[in-house]
């Protein structure tokens, strides 16, 4: 039979693995699904600066929080061929070019490279709210 201190120690053990585990692989908070919640904690953030603002407009595209909403449900791909028709397809995000840009890791010729280019890809919580937002419809709220 087990003495004490091997049970004491077995149970340290085990909540040091747990405590770890959680401080590693840290669980990233739900983000609303609100449009105008994304404008200000992925798009601002990930791709109006530098590229996408009213400055620079890389492919025509300008989101800033004036014409995002405007430009993501309005703007016309230039890629000839391209299966996909529109930056954001309300209730379809597989349809979508955003949706795509921000999830692909793969570097085409024909759909480019993922986005945001020069910076760390987008958190996956954030493309979670993007993903909720295009599925509800992509309101305008």
């Amino acid at each position: 039979m087990p003495n004490r201190f091997s049970i004491y120690f077995t149970l340290f053990v085990l909540l040091l693995v747990i405590i770890i585990g959680c401080v590693q692989n840290p669980v990233a908070p739900t983000l609303s699904d609100a449009f105008h919640d994304i404008q200000t904690q992925t798009l601002q953030n990930s791709c109006v600066n530098g590229c996408h603002d009213k400055t620079t407009q890389r492919s025509l595209l300008i989101l800033d929080k004036d014409s995002s909403y405007s430009q993501l449900m309005n703007h016309k791909l230039q890629r000839n061929g391209t299966k996909f028709q529109k930056l954001v397809i309300p209730g379809n995000p597989d349809s979508s070019f955003l949706y795509y840009k921000i999830t692909t890791s793969t570097n085409t010729i024909e759909y480019g490279e993922r986005m945001p280019s020069r910076l760390t890809a987008i958190a996956q919580n954030q493309i979670d709210a993007i993903k909720s937002w295009i599925l509800r419809g992509a309101p305008n709220d």
